[in-house]
């Protein structure tokens, strides 16, 4: 036997090597779920190809022990002690491939599968255990893609070579192998979904790779079992643990032969060597291939959408100057020379600050203090006005006055620079929000809770809308807040009645000092009004008898004058004043006749106004003095 099929079977074990060392490391850096269940894979082919090589290498040697003794008997035809000796010694290498044929070979299925149990035991538990995004999935997609493409090359090689009956042991690392590189397809499509804010797909490729694991592990056990019950020829090789599921996703031609058998059984004629068959068959590959090549032509188109924008990447690095590409179709060299990231930059992205809804749940009917908001709602503390000394009216400065308060406050931001927001921090949105929640502390802290509740609610969303925007700018996050609104500003639920009865106490306190303050505005100025009028009517009244009594004063010395110049004028004149005066309202007669001794009849009845009864012509008046 040739020792090219050892080197091969050990350069399969050198490659399954070198894959699983460079994956440990890789999932030490990158931190991918599917990436570590690919682990017990390459150490499935690495086993196999081992194992193959041991197998290959003693039954060469048991050849070359074969060879060398029957070379001996020719030389030496007649059979001597030495020759005797020689041939029933205790070490040979046939005995040592007989051995480890009949021990170690039957063992070797059972053996891996109790190791890939082992293994899926192993990432179960370690996945229960909450894990870190992953980072830098293009680092882990991009050699994966390198070790595809060698595993998939060596896995065919060694298939071919496996045909032959020599070399039949070469199938099961070949197999391993292969299955191993189509292993890598869905990781690189999780890595590549992680990386485009998918993060959901590593855990879906990872739980994909545990069930293969699974099967694996049970159609292991399935043919150690059948192992022990099927009779094969004395010359095949024991390959139990071979997996006929490897082979089948591996080897296609497997597929194409099996068919055929069934067909020429099935026709009863030799269909697969007719015309139409065998064209199929050469046709295959080649629109396979076809098929290959065009999707990975496709790899050189990338669409944006209308709200979306991107950064091209040569090898990893992104291109600053002249990598950004806008919302349409655009040209690249295909993956993985060149990589678009997709950012929704024209988007206006949003979160919440101060609670956490539940996807799909409805607020409720009645929004109160006493009724919570949403599933989770966070506190923030929130100045007191501060309490004074009645006995010296001094602040107290024993303890800080603070309130506890929950405020619903929706964030809404888009992206300005996109590089600054893809390539300067690892997490910007998550950092977004820890600055929206650093400030809001902030703010909040130097905030009186019944301003906030009241008067100062929009004041306080422009300052908080200020000094996020410093906040990102001191950051270079490359981002332009656009909104941050206070939604809702409640006490805890917890303290809400208690607060709610404060909060009535104090409203009873300013409907309290209202009302005096309205009394007072009602009575002040009507008593006032009635000072001035008693202080008006004072001065009049003063005014009044001032003049009057000095009127008399001087009536009293004009007539003390006139009395002074003629007394008899001045008494007869006061005292015909006097008389004039007295008999002013009385009802006088004079009768213009000299004294007789006439009766004269006086009527001094008082004659009633009728004239408006008379509806007659009034009578002609007769004047008396004619």
């Amino acid at each position: 036997m040739d020792k090219r099929n050892e080197k091969m079977a050990g350069l399969g074990a050198a490659v399954a090597a070198a894959g699983l060392l460079l994956n440990l490391l890789l999932v030490a850096r990158t931190g991918l779920l599917a990436l570590s269940a690919l682990l017990p894979l390459y150490a499935l082919a690495l086993a196999t190809a081992l194992l193959v090589a041991a197998r290959l290498r003693l039954q060469r040697l048991a050849e070359e022990d074969q060879r060398d003794a029957e070379h001996a008997r020719r030389e030496l035809p007649a059979a001597g002690l030495f020759t005797a000796e020689a041939g029933a010694g205790a070490f040979s290498h046939a005995r040592s491939r007989d051995e480890f044929e009949r021990w170690v070979v039957p063992l070797f299925a059972p053996a891996l599968a109790l190791g890939l149990g082992g293994a899926i035991f192993w990432l179960s538990r370690r996945w229960q255990a909450p894990a870190a995004l992953p980072a830098q999935p293009l680092l882990a997609a991009a050699f994966l893609a390198g070790e595809s493409f060698i595993l998939f090359l060596l896995s065919r090689f060694l298939l071919g070579l496996s045909r032959a009956t020599a070399t039949r042991l070469l199938r099961g690392p070949g197999a391993y192998l292969g299955l191993a590189g189509l292993a890598n397809l869905p990781v690189i499509a999780a890595a590549l979904a992680t990386e485009a804010e998918f993060p959901a797909a590593d855990r879906g490729a990872a739980l994909a790779l545990l069930a293969l694991l699974l099967l694996l592990t049970v159609e292991l056990l399935f043919r150690t079992i059948a192992t022990l019950y099927r009779r094969a020829p004395a010359d095949a090789p024991a390959t139990g643990y071979e997996s006929r599921l490897a082979g089948l996703l591996t080897d296609p031609a497997a597929w194409t032969r099996s068919v055929a058998s069934a067909l020429d059984y099935q026709f009863g004629f030799e269909l697969s060597e007719t015309w139409l068959y065998r064209f199929l068959r050469r046709a295959l590959l080649p629109l396979a291939l076809l098929n290959l090549l065009v999707l990975y032509g496709f790899t050189c188109v990338v669409f944006l959408g209308p709200e979306e924008e991107g950064f091209r990447e040569l090898f990893g690095q992104p291109q600053p100057d002249t990598g950004r590409l806008a919302s349409g179709a655009h040209l690249k060299w295909p993956w993985p020379f060149e990589t678009v990231r997709r950012f929704p930059a024209r988007r206006i992205r949003s979160f919440s600050v101060g609670f956490a809804a539940e996807p799909g749940a409805r607020p409720p009917a009645l929004i109160l203090w006493t009724v919570p908001h949403y599933k989770a709602e966070d506190q923030f503390l929130v100045a007191s006005p501060a309490e004074t000394s009645s006995a010296t009216s001094t602040v107290v400065e024993a303890a800080v006055p603070v309130n506890l308060v929950s405020v619903n406050l929706p964030v809404e931001y888009q992206i300005t620079n996109l590089f600054q927001y893809a390539y300067q921090h690892a997490e910007p949105d998550r950092l977004m929000e820890q600055l929206a929640y650093r400030c809001v502390t902030l703010e909040l802290a130097g905030r009186d809770l019944f301003a906030l509740l009241g008067a100062d609610r929009e004041q306080t969303g422009r300052a908080l809308l200020a000094r996020l925007q410093r906040e990102a700018d001191r950051h270079e996050l490359g981002v332009q807040v656009l909104l941050v609104g206070l939604a809702g500003v409640h006490p805890p639920v917890g303290v809400a009645e208690a607060f709610e009865s404060v909060v009535g106490a104090v409203e009873e306190k300013e409907t309290a000092l209202l009302g005096a303050q309205a009394y007072r505005n009602q009575t002040v100025p009507v008593a006032a009004a009635n000072a001035d009028r008693l202080r008006a009517e004072s001065t009049a009244y003063r005014t009044r008898r001032t003049e009057l009594a000095q009127a008399e004063t001087q009536q009293f010395s004009q007539r003390l004058a006139a009395y002074a110049r003629s007394p008899a004028v001045f008494r007869s004149r006061l005292y015909l004043d006097a008389v004039g005066g007295a008999l002013a309202p009385l009802r006088k007669y004079i009768v213009a006749t000299e004294a007789s001794r006439d009766v004269l009849i006086f009527n001094l009845e008082e004659k009633q106004n009728l004239d408006w009864l008379d509806l007659g012509a009034k009578p002609e008046v007769k004047d008396k003095s004619k």
